[in-house]
């Protein structure tokens, strides 16, 4: 089974998390390895070419260039992207989301993310305890990223990462809406793998900023209000499960999530506003 999946690593300056990640996919039997990098500046490419000889360069033009030309390389029937600070967490974690994406009658699936590290910062902590209560839920669900994710390489010839996310995140939620926009759908898988969350302050901060400029993109692209919205119902949410579960201590988690997606929305659409042919680009998008 595994055979008809070709994993896809998007990295850049990942030596600390990349050669956990390249391992699992060794030990689940992955032959085709694809890592696209963005220009790392430390051991990344010496350890990957421990592991593969497929490597290229995405030349500068940021994570959606490099999603998609990771998927163009790939040969297999279904892509497994892997983030670079992530892991597979058994041997079988591939097979089992192959098995959902019949199981469920889905198009596409995502790995169950928890923290393994057993001493986590509050930074840690708070993240894990989100994605446990938010999104480790399997089954059919609309919240799709591409941590560990399972995807048809015929859907992403078809739907394609846009590189007009050259320099943000969220190139993964765009795909993904468009592709539910017509008809597809995507669950949580009952497999589950691991993710290594921000472990500072200023981390979150550069990540929730780093996701808020690219949710500008989203708004100017698909001509939806919500992404700007979105760290608000987060905040509303945050609330609700924090003093549901006696977790009171992570409510300025979700105050600062909050605050830096609306800050980085902010400023994504300022940097959107200033860029040159801005308005002559609006009207082709």
């Amino acid at each position: 089974m595994v055979t008809e999946i070709s994993a896809v690593i998007c990295v850049k300056n990942g030596e600390k998390t990349i050669e956990k990640a390249l391992h699992s996919l060794k030990k689940a039997g992955i032959n085709e390895i694809i890592v696209i990098d963005g220009g790392s500046e430390d051991d990344t490419l010496v350890i990957a070419e421990r592991f593969t000889r497929t490597i290229y360069d995405d030349e500068g033009k940021g994570l959606g260039h490099a999603r998609q030309l990771g998927a163009e390389k790939a040969t297999g029937t279904y892509v497994l992207f892997l983030d670079s600070d992530a892991e597979l967490s058994a041997p079988d974690t591939v097979r089992q989301m192959l098995v959902d994406v019949e199981q469920f009658h889905v198009s596409g699936v995502q790995a169950q993310l928890i923290d393994p590290r057993e001493n986590k910062t509050y930074w840690e902590e708070a993240e894990d305890f989100h994605r446990r209560i938010r999104y480790n839920r399997p089954g059919e669900y609309i919240h799709a990223d591409t941590i560990i994710s399972l995807i048809p390489r015929d859907l992403i010839l078809q739907y394609t990462f846009d590189d007009y996310f050259r320099d943000v995140g969220v190139e993964d939620a765009d795909f993904f809406y468009r592709a539910i926009k017509n008809g597809h759908t995507f669950a949580v898988s009952n497999a589950t793998g691991y993710h290594y969350h921000r472990s500072s302050r200023v981390g979150f901060i550069r990540q929730r900023v780093w996701y808020g400029r690219g949710a500008a993109r989203l708004l100017a692209k698909n001509k939806t209000i919500a992404p700007f919205f979105s760290p608000f119902l987060v905040l509303g949410y945050g609330m609700l499960i924090s003093v549901y579960y006696g977790k009171m201590k992570y409510i300025p988690f979700y105050v600062l999530w909050m605050a830096s997606g609306v800050y980085g929305c902010l400023k994504g659409i300022k940097e959107l506003v200033m860029e040159p042919g801005y308005v002559q680009r609006a009207r082709r998008l």
